[in-house]
């Protein structure tokens, strides 16, 4: 995830903090997007140990990209 919501500006607008509030792309779509750009990728291991978010997170840090989606 690289966006958040502006929970400050939301409860400005609205006089209500918002919760769970979730950003996600389905795995499905990345795939395509992935197959159609002839770009390599390996999907996780379904049996693997789950890690903590902070060691997942600093293990990926340098292949995370933006992706941006435009009509």
């Amino acid at each position: 995830m690289t966006a958040k919501l502006d929970a400050v500006a939301v409860a400005d607008a609205t006089g209500d903090i918002p919760q769970s509030i979730n950003f996600a792309i389905r795995p499905d779509a990345v795939a395509a997007f992935l197959h159609k750009n002839d770009i390599k990728f390996r999907t996780a291991d379904a049996e693997a140990a789950l890690e903590s978010v902070p060691d997942a997170t600093a293990r990926v840090k340098d292949a995370v990209y933006p992706v941006v989606c435009s009509d």
